[in-house]
């Protein structure tokens, strides 16, 4: 970890720079006030003022009010908030748990790639997979339902109920036929488009 820092604060003819810059020293300072503002608004012993902690943090009220509405106290204070009134047992477990983490993953990925795996395991595996990175089954149904309702209504069709359960592909063929102008003139009968220019009813 310290070399990676180091190699960070490398300048460009490879020297160290070890002393802090004045714009680094200002953050950290920043950032050190930040998160006693936020410990003593979150004090579970004692509620203090406004004054008293921008007493105790030796600004002015109006610098502990800049301070709180930056992205950096609203971070610091979600963190702190979450932990509030937990069993130190408890976040220590929580912690071990975490380190667990990179094993898990590597199990994972072994019980995927074996021949060994049963079938039922590794579909709920990956269903569990695509459930933590936020992927779900597209729903086709919902989507005809809302393509067919946008299609009538721009064609100025009223249609007082309509159940729709699977629209066919040749029913959709036909509304992109009629959306691109191959069909000039149309009226849908019993579920298909029918062109009518040609005729004389």
């Amino acid at each position: 970890m310290t070399e990676d820092i180091f190699d960070e604060r490398r300048t460009d003819d490879g020297r160290r720079r070890i002393q802090l810059t004045n714009r680094e020293r200002q953050e950290l300072v920043e950032r050190k006030l930040i998160e006693g503002a936020v410990a003593l608004y979150l004090n579970l012993n004692a509620k203090l003022t406004n004054a008293q902690i921008a007493d105790e943090l030796g600004i002015t009220k109006k610098q502990l009010k800049r301070l709180t509405n930056t992205e950096l106290f609203v971070e610091l204070y979600n963190e702190h908030f979450i932990e509030l009134g937990h069993d130190p047992r408890l976040k220590a477990v929580k912690s071990a748990i975490t380190d667990l983490l990179p094993d898990a993953y590597e199990q994972m990925g072994n019980l995927l790639r074996s021949a060994n795996t049963p079938g039922g395991t590794k579909a709920r595996l990956i269903m569990d997979i695509f459930k933590l990175c936020g992927i779900r089954p597209a729903d086709p149904q919902t989507s005809d339902k809302r393509e067919l309702a946008e299609f009538l209504k721009e064609q100025n069709i009223n249609i007082k109920e309509l159940h729709v359960h699977n629209v066919p592909d040749s029913y959709q063929a036909a509304l992109e036929r009629a959306e691109e102008g191959d069909v000039e003139e149309y009226e849908v009968i019993e579920g298909e488009i029918i062109d009518v220019s040609d005729t004389e009813n």
